[in-house]
């Protein structure tokens, strides 16, 4: 009896290692400075600073998508700063699904149209938009739930990582807008979950061609890979998993299907004390309930998470001026 009761808890105590903590959610214990706003008072807002700063940027311009990614971070003076960021995070999480969501429909050559978010959507209010967001974080967080739960040999060991190889190749590749191997998604897409898994794969974690088809985007989480194509007319192309591009994907492959542990819901401060150099950490915006962010960890100084991103691009910005109050929150994976 004594020894079942033992491997009981023994058991417990290795399943523990790969609980998901809960997604920032507070409906009913909290209230949100932007609820009462409609998704379209927030876009006048942007639109209204943009102009009286002299910013000529037509919404889905690179200048405009740059623009918001850098939104985090400014302090906006004399404008409703909350409505600015919430709609800059659900615009660039809205932006990547688009940006999927077209790759499986048009061919390659198609031209690309700038990003425009449809009028139901600007006519809700954030409130609605934001619960909506916190409950498909729920469904992706059980879905890594069950993909942990699945008996495998999938976990990489935290020795194989190379740090110092990961930091190499930020430092050579952080202002990169072309690269042959990986492409660059910037600009009106944006490329920051791209870049993280760049640096992840010179940090020593191998590609996983599980569920490759040749699709220029395969949607999965339990395959990683960046595939460079090559054409009989001798041109090539660069075919991704959503898993290597994706905010949420890339969050679904190494936590669920590689079982690597994750620290959510944290502050930048405590993020500081959970991460190492070549550890990813994506964003959280609790006014819009969205993830809609990779970044890589740089180092750690003075007790600050330095961090390297492509999307508005650094070698290394400091977590907590990057990504300024209350309102944002972090999820750290471990590699």
């Amino acid at each position: 009896m004594k020894k079942r009761f033992f491997g009981f808890i023994i058991m417990s105590l290795i399943l523990s290692l790969f609980v998901i903590p809960n997604v920032t959610s507070a409906k009913e214990t909290e209230t949100f400075s932007t609820d009462t706003y409609t998704l379209k008072d927030a876009q006048n807002e942007v639109l209204k600073y943009l102009k009286n700063n002299k910013k000529n940027y037509k919404i889905g311009s690179e200048q405009f998508v740059n623009f918001l990614e850098s939104a985090t971070k400014l302090d906006f003076k004399n404008y409703n700063k909350d409505l600015i960021q919430t709609y800059a995070s659900i615009y660039l999480a809205e932006n990547e699904e688009y940006k999927f969501e077209q790759a499986t429909k048009e061919t390659e050559d198609t031209e690309e149209k700038p990003f425009v978010l449809s009028n139901s959507l600007l006519n809700k209010k954030i409130k609605e938009i934001r619960e909506k967001n916190e409950d498909e974080n729920t469904e992706v967080d059980n879905e890594v739930k069950d993909l942990q739960s699945q008996s495998s040999l999938e976990f990489s060991a935290l020795s194989s990582y190379n740090r110092t190889n990961a930091k190499k190749y930020m430092t050579n590749n952080w202002d990169k807008k072309s690269n042959s191997l990986y492409g660059y998604l910037g600009g009106k897409g944006g490329d920051c979950t791209n870049y993280a898994s760049q640096v992840v794969h010179a940090g020593g974690m191998p590609t996983n061609l599980k569920g490759y088809y040749g699709s220029h985007y395969t949607s999965t989480t339990k395959g990683w890979f960046s595939v460079k194509e090559y054409r009989v007319q001798g041109t090539s192309t660069i075919n991704y998993s959503t898993s290597w591009v994706r905010v949420k994907d890339f969050y679904g492959y190494w936590v669920g299907t590689k079982k690597h542990k994750v620290y959510s819901n944290l502050t930048a401060s405590q993020v500081s004390k959970k991460v190492s150099t070549g550890d990813v950490v994506q964003v959280y915006n609790r006014n819009s309930g969205n993830w809609f962010h990779t970044v890589v960890v740089y180092d750690v100084k003075k007790g600050e998470t330095r961090f390297s991103a492509h999307s508005n691009a650094h070698l290394y910005a400091h977590l907590p001026i990057e990504f300024k109050g209350s309102k944002y929150r972090f999820r750290v994976i471990k590699f």
